[in-house]
């Protein structure tokens, strides 16, 4: 019976010294890249609408359906729950290209545009012991700036360009599935609102790899 006690804690000994060096591998700095994909609302018929408006004539529009998004990411997680991330971001760019006719003749007009920005945000994971503390949810905020510029030939002729920058806030949620203690596959999908501090929103779903360091 005594020998029997003593196995037993000698094995919830053991347990509690593999959950507490696990959680000690959980805290520390981290680093990682992310590539995902922003789809967006075909507004190439606004786009027509609004050359008619200025210029009159007709207008026709083609666009692209949406802009890759690039993202480095480092963080610091402060125990198994708690952890703090920044990042950096940019995403392609997107393109318009147009063809019109006015009273003095036709043209041909092209505009391209992009989004980089810094966001930070916390970072909050179940315990260890619930098997999912590999799932986090993130709340935090975001600066990003949009750059736009046009160009026109023939008819309507000249160039713009125009920026706008501002914050907003951002949720989201993820999972990193580890590969091994150093790397993991990180899955996330993150909201961000009020864009360039615009009232534009975008709903980013991304892949990428986690190094712990």
């Amino acid at each position: 019976m005594v020998n029997r006690t003593i196995q037993k804690l000698a094995l919830i000994s053991l347990l509690s010294l593999s959950v507490s060096a696990f959680a000690a591998e959980k805290q520390g700095s981290y680093g990682g890249i992310e590539l995902g994909y922003l789809g967006l609302q075909n507004e190439a018929q606004a786009s027509a609408n609004d050359l008619v408006r200025a210029f009159g004539g007709s207008a026709s529009v083609t666009s692209d359906s949406g802009m890759a998004v690039g993202r480095l990411f480092g963080g610091y997680n402060f125990n198994e729950n708690i952890g703090i991330e920044l990042g950096a971001y940019r995403t392609s760019d997107f393109d318009q290209t147009a063809s019109g006719t006015t009273s003095g003749g036709a043209y041909t007009a092209r505009a391209t545009l992009y989004n980089y920005g810094v966001d930070g945000s916390f970072l909050l994971r179940p315990n260890i012991s619930t098997g999912l503390n590999n799932l986090f949810v993130r709340f935090g905020g975001h600066w990003s700036e949009t750059n736009a510029d046009a160009s026109f030939a023939g008819s309507v002729a000249g160039s713009a360009w125009a920026y706008q920058r501002g914050t907003g806030w951002l949720a989201g949620l993820g999972y990193d599935a580890d590969v091994s203690k150093v790397v993991s596959v990180r899955i996330s999908w993150t909201h961000r609102d009020r864009i360039a501090g615009s009232d534009y929103y975008a709903n980013i779903g991304m892949i990428g790899a986690k190094f712990n360091f």
